[in-house]
């Protein structure tokens, strides 16, 4: 009970609902996890109006800047 470290697995487990590991061959893991979003008890208000934005300028294609030779 007095231990300070191991229960990183516990509270991810608590908290998500689904989850799991893998372990990398070069040693370590990844630890992945869903966690869904509560669902309101009210209706949320409408979002605001946003101006109109005016479009950006052209540029020139990421292609045709980065070309190596």
């Amino acid at each position: 009970m007095d231990a300070t470290g191991g229960r990183g697995l516990q509270i991810v487990e608590s908290l998500t609902d689904d989850w799991g590991v893998t372990t990398l061959p070069s040693g370590g893991k990844i630890v992945w996890f869903v966690m869904g979003l509560p669902v309101p008890t009210v209706p949320l208000p409408p979002l605001p109006s946003l101006p109109a934005i005016a479009p950006a300028p052209s540029r020139p294609a990421i292609a045709s800047v980065l070309q190596f030779r």
